[in-house]
């Protein structure tokens, strides 16, 4: 098979070994004879970058599955590298996405500066982002790859192949495509949208009662944001879909600004309550247009100076006079009605 044009060798089923610590010379056994699966690629990655880009899209279509637990001790990467001219090295020891990205990047540029490249297995030293020759390897014996008696081929029939492809989940790559072409979403968009199940999983649900183009750049730009500044996982997501479509709706009809809706978005994740509550908890109920020019005639009576400076062409002078409005709205105000109610006020 294949994925991204990056083409799959083999799939096969393992007993890990053990760890071996080459900074100490020793070894760890706590995990021998936990089963593993070792998936093979063939030699098309090219750069350090395809391969960060190709081991992030299969760990995101295993995660897909809900089979695989992303947390770093479950996820190995060996790398083999070779130049044009030298001979293959083989990278262990690393544990991470970023960690096979630098491992090798460095490979790479230590194979460029020598000028005879062994056949070798180096392990990659997180803390010092270096590779370091671990053993020699000249031969396919050396694996000593040992066939057991007791464990049996095991063979697939094509009928369970497809009752297990009817029960999967639908692959990352695939939705993507999908939502694209049912939801008008731009690519970039959608890459965010289905970086996550659970986060795609959660728009297509607001998707059915909120504008998609709208809830699409909202979930890209700020939940996703949120999310990330208050560390909180898609998986890990109190609120309900019914409580975010509705605050998302009270947005779009104009009721709360989207800075609002941000407020509320993060007081939502860290306490789930009705949207509505929460406006008249923050203090965000909609200012009336009468208290709004009452604000922006206080403001600029208050600051001529600035507002003889915005007149004399120094555009920064109306930003310092919207935020001296918002200031005193507590907030309560749209940034964008306030910026088009000032340039009224001043020309009059």
């Amino acid at each position: 098979g294949e994925m991204g044009g990056i083409r799959i060798r083999e799939v096969h089923i393992e007993e890990d070994p053990g760890k071996y610590d080459p900074a100490g010379g020793k070894v760890d056994f706590n995990r021998s004879g936990i089963p593993l699966v070792e998936i093979i690629t063939e030699p098309d990655l090219t750069s350090p970058e395809e391969a960060r880009n190709f081991l992030r899209s299969i760990i995101r279509t295993l995660q897909y599955t809900g089979k695989v637990n992303p947390a770093p001790s479950t996820l190995r990467a060996d790398t083999n590298i070779s130049l044009e001219g030298g001979k293959r090295v083989e990278i262990k020891n690393i544990n991470s996405v970023k960690g096979a990205y630098r491992a090798i990047k460095y490979e790479v540029m230590r194979q460029k500066r020598k000028k005879e490249v062994k056949r070798e297995t180096r392990a990659y030293m997180e803390s010092q982002m270096i590779t370091v020759p671990m053993r020699d390897k000249e031969v396919a014996e050396d694996y000593r790859y040992i066939p057991d008696p007791d464990l049996l081929p095991i063979m697939i029939e094509r009928a369970k192949v497809k009752e297990i492809r009817e029960k999967m989940y639908e692959s990352p790559h695939l939705r993507k495509q999908r939502i694209i072409e049912s939801y008008g979403i731009e690519p970039s968009v959608a890459e965010v949208l289905v970086g996550e199940r659970e986060f795609v999983d959660l728009f297509e649900k607001v998707a059915e009662e909120v504008d998609p183009e709208f809830a699409s750049h909202w979930f890209k730009d700020v939940l996703r944001k949120v999310l990330n500044y208050m560390d909180i996982k898609p998986s890990e997501i109190s609120f309900s879909s019914d409580q975010l479509v509705k605050l998302m709706k009270m947005i779009e009809n104009d009721e709360i600004t989207p800075e609002q809706g941000e407020l509320v978005l993060r007081e939502m994740a860290e306490t789930p309550a009705d949207p509505e509550e929460l406006v008249e908890k923050l203090g965000l109920e909609e200012i009336s247009r009468e208290e709004l020019n009452s604000a922006v005639q206080k403001t600029l009576t208050k600051n001529e100076e600035a507002v003889e400076d915005f007149k004399n062409g120094k555009g920064e002078a109306l930003n310092f006079l919207a935020g001296q409005v918002m200031s005193a709205t507590e907030g309560r105000a749209d940034p964008r009605e306030v910026m088009e109610i000032l340039k009224d006020q001043i020309k009059e």
